[in-house]
Order: C-alpha cells, then sequence, then structure tokens
C-alpha cells in the first residue's frame, strides 16, 4: 500500500508541476510586458515566486517518493569526512560552531547516498546549535563484528519528548528553515542499506544520531564524487 501511495503521489505531483509551470510562464509574460515597478508586475512577480516555491517542494517530494536504490561499492570515510568538513566549515564559522569531523576506515554504502544522508544530518545538527561555542561532532563507533555505527551529535537544543517520535515523518518540520525531509530522507536511505537509524534527544542539551549496522571492508576505496561546493541538505 505504501509503495502505490508513493506511486499515486508522485503521479498527482507530475500532473500539478504540467500547469504550475504554464502559470509561471504566463507570470512571466505578463513581467515582461507591463512597466517595471508597477503593481501589475509586483504581483506577476509574486506569483512568479511561489510557483517556484511550489516546484521545488514538488521536485523534493518526488525525490522522497522515489525510494533509494543503493549501489554499495566500498568508501574511504576519512577522504568523505575531509569533504564535509570543507562544505561546512563556513557555515559552522558563521554560526560559531566547533565542527569536529573524525571519520576512519572503509564501509560498503553507496557513496551519493552516504553523502546525501550524512550532509542533511550535519546541517540539521548546525541548524539545532542556536548559541554560539555549541559543537557538531561526526565520529565512528565500533560493532562487535564486521559492522561499524556512524555518529553525529550535537549540543544544540534537542528535540521535545512529544516531537521525538514524529521526526522521521515527511514534512514534520522543526526549523522555520527547512523543507521537513531532511531526517526522512536519511531514515529512507538508511532502510534501503539495511542499517538502524536511531535518534536520542535531550531538550536543551542536544541530539545524537545513530546509523548502525553498517558494514566494514578492507577493499579498496571509491574516490569520493566531486561536490561543487554545494551544500545538498533537504
Amino acid at each position: 500500500h505504501q509503495a502505490r501511495l508513493a506511486q499515486l503521489g508522485a503521479g498527482l505531483a507530475h500532473e500539478v508541476k504540467n500547469p504550475l509551470g504554464v502559470a509561471r510562464g504566463l507570470a512571466q509574460s505578463i513581467l515582461d510586458e507591463v512597466p517595471p515597478g508597477s503593481s501589475l508586475s509586483e504581483k506577476a512577480a509574486a506569483l512568479i515566486d511561489e510557483a517556484d516555491r511550489a516546484a521545488r517542494r514538488i521536485n523534493l517530494f518526488l525525490r522522497y517518493a522515489r525510494p533509494p536504490e543503493p549501489r554499495p561499492v566500498p568508501v574511504d570515510l576519512e577522504a568523505l569526512g575531509d569533504q564535509l568538513s570543507r562544505l561546512l566549515e563556513d557555515e559552522a564559522v558563521r554560526k560559531q560552531v566547533r565542527l569536529d569531523v573524525s571519520l576512519q576506515g572503509r564501509i560498503m554504502a553507496d557513496p551519493d547516498l552516504l553523502r546525501r544522508a550524512l550532509m542533511n544530518l550535519l546541517l540539521n545538527a548546525l541548524k539545532a546549535c542556536a548559541y554560539p561555542e555549541s559543537s557538531v561532532r561526526l565520529y565512528v563507533e565500533p560493532d562487535h563484528g564486521d559492522t561499524v555505527t556512524l555518529c553525529v551529535a550535537d549540543t544544540g537544543v534537542g528535540i521535545a519528548p512529544e516531537d521525538l517520535p514524529r521526526v522521521t515523518e515527511p514534512f514534520f518540520g522543526r526549523f522555520e528553515q527547512g523543507t521537513g525531509l531532511g531526517l526522512s530522507i536519511v531514515s529512507e536511505i538508511a532502510r534501503a542499506h539495511g542499517w538502524k537509524m536511531e535518534i536520542q534527544s535531550m531538550p536543551g542539551q542536544g541530539t545524537t544520531v545513530r546509523l548502525r549496522g553498517i558494514k566494514k571492508t578492507s577493499l579498496p576505496a571509491e574516490q569520493p564524487a566531486a561536490s561543487g561546493g554545494q551544500q545538498t541538505g533537504e
């Protein structure tokens, strides 16, 4: 039933995108034809902004509705950690948050999906750090046997107990700026890999998210793909 609902929702989203694109095009035509600064031009510009905002939400929904299909390969965690640190360094400095990324070893995972999951977790953690001198850590916890746990911990505002069961629901957002899809996407990526996602949080003390059951490997790792310097959190 869930797969069928996702399929129907994706179809509906596609159907909405077409007339939305037409409406945006008409608004753009009006904007091009009327005098700049007029009341009509301001209304047309507002319509374009709203159409673009709606289109972004639809695109995010479509990405969520398509279940991820991991293609696991050996991943060098240290190289991935260096990449994530470089991408988020400026944001951490801007918020006066200590960012500590300490990853070692190699694991089996889809590199793009893993990077997407960790980026979402790190961006969420940075958003939760409302005060200077807070900290965000990404590190590895060894498991018993041939698996490891990846952890993202922050000393931010934490999650209210009544919200904790819902934070992985689609569009359940705790921050004004955000889509409410970040943790949902991480949860889906973990599920698709066969990992277990755990969230522990205390209001006013911070949150720790763990991805458990990740397979270690001794095989040579593939080089992480270049990111173009963009953050890709949802």
